[in-house]
């Protein structure tokens, strides 16, 4: 299949059309393709093309020849561009992390501001096959060795990850594009560079096709990790040092730069507080960090019924009700259950709901107790069968030793307390 066909059947198959699209254009190999196959395909998808060109002045009159050329090809080809210069030539410490936030802060300006729907950036096959083996050797989870993903929630696409660098050359020399070549790429002390010259072509002396070997692996990987979701979301005791949530994450697929683990040591004990990370957001909740998929902010409880010989159960991965049919010690948080109270129902607790003869809401008494705002919307609620509030998350009246119960029953963390 031709790089044309490879791009449109990447469009056809994400269902993108009749849009804004801005490619990420630095005047490169991979980005000056792009660019040009998004031209081609523009009139039978109906996209209106931009172009995002950042000058980071690192490499001084080459970062200037850069932006002329990428203007000129703009101009050339009557498309808008919209460019950032910046001046990172005397920051050089994390130069790879700290242009890769400033370039994504900036698609998300102009995203924004124009009202663009998507931006295209030229990771290839060769790219995602460097990133695999990049988090393997550092240590990675599923997630993680899903490898790049080719459409974000954010809006940025990758059109060529099922393209090859060489099929990206043959495609610019075939058709007479011309573009910058940029002689940091071969620079071996950055680590990624380090593969790409010394790792990748021993692996495709193995195997020829190697780079699309592992490519499509990343890509089965991914659609895998789609259909099972159980990595969109996982939980690690607030307790934790920094290195050892660090670890976890890495578990989950989730690798965090010096900057996320700062974040996550301000605010790992401010109960409330949101972290954003990587395609991730981290909730600090009473005992617990909880990591989820961004965009996704609430847990999902299904209103179910307890019979009377139902044992503990666990609620939207985040809560569990413990049930005892032995006495309680005296003052612990147990609900006293009667036998008249089954089948007991289990829903959604509301602001409104509040405990049997209680003059505060339970969301109130949930507040005073130490839960976050994420926890005390996204609670099970423990109902008996007329409709009296039992418990919610870390509340429920204390067993004081003076009622006799058929069952007692908390609703807390999977954690534990």
């Amino acid at each position: 299949m031709s790089v044309f066909l490879k791009v449109k059947d990447f469009f056809s198959k994400n269902s993108i059309s009749d849009c804004k699209i801005a490619v990420a254009l630095s005047g490169g190999t991979d980005s000056t393709a792009l660019f040009f196959l998004l031209l081609e395909i523009a009139v039978p998808f109906n996209l209106q093309i931009y172009a995002v060109h950042i000058n980071y002045n690192l490499r001084g009159k080459d970062s200037e020849d850069d932006e002329e050329f990428v203007r000129k090809l703009c101009e050339e080809n009557n498309v808008e561009l919209f460019v950032k210069i910046m001046d990172m030539s005397k920051n050089l410490s994390k130069i790879e992390e700290t242009a890769r936030m400033e370039r994504y802060k900036f698609f998300s300006e102009i995203q924004k501001e124009k009202s663009i729907k998507y931006v295209a950036t030229a990771h290839n096959a060769n790219d995602q096959a460097e990133t695999l083996l990049f988090r393997l050797a550092r240590k990675t989870g599923i997630l993680g060795a899903s490898g790049i993903t080719p459409v974000r929630e954010d809006g940025i696409i990758r059109p060529l990850l099922n393209v090859t660098r060489n099929e990206i050359i043959s495609y610019l020399t075939e058709n007479k594009h011309y573009w910058r070549i940029d002689e940091t790429n071969a620079d071996v002390k950055f680590s990624r560079n380090r593969i790409r010259a010394n790792v990748i072509p021993e692996l495709e002396k193995i195997n020829p096709a190697a780079v699309v070997n592992i490519a499509q692996f990343c890509d089965f990987l991914r659609k895998f990790v789609e259909k099972t979701e159980k990595v969109n979301e996982f939980l690690i005791d607030k307790r934790e040092s920094v290195d050892a949530i660090k670890e976890k994450c890495y578990e989950n697929g989730l690798i965090l730069n010096e900057n996320h683990c700062a974040n996550i040591e301000k605010c790992k004990e401010n109960t409330g507080a949101v972290v954003l990370l990587p395609d991730l957001k981290m909730f600090v909740l009473k005992n617990l960090l909880l990591f989820k998929k961004n965009g996704d902010n609430s847990l999902e409880i299904q209103e179910i019924s307890i019979k009377e010989d139902d044992k503990n159960l666990i609620v939207g991965n985040l809560w569990k009700i413990v049930i005892l049919g032995e006495t309680p010690k005296k003052g612990e948080n147990f609900a006293v259950v009667q036998k008249s109270d089954y089948p007991l129902k289990i829903k959604k607790l509301s602001s409104k709901d509040c405990l049997k003869n209680d003059d505060k809401t339970a969301f109130e008494r949930m507040k005073k107790n130490g839960l976050s705002k994420f926890e005390r919307e996204n609670s099970p609620a423990v109902f008996s069968s007329n409709g009296d509030l039992l418990a919610a998350a870390f509340v429920s009246w204390k067993f004081d030793g003076n009622v006799k119960g058929f069952r007692w029953l908390k609703v807390e963390n999977v954690g534990g307390n």
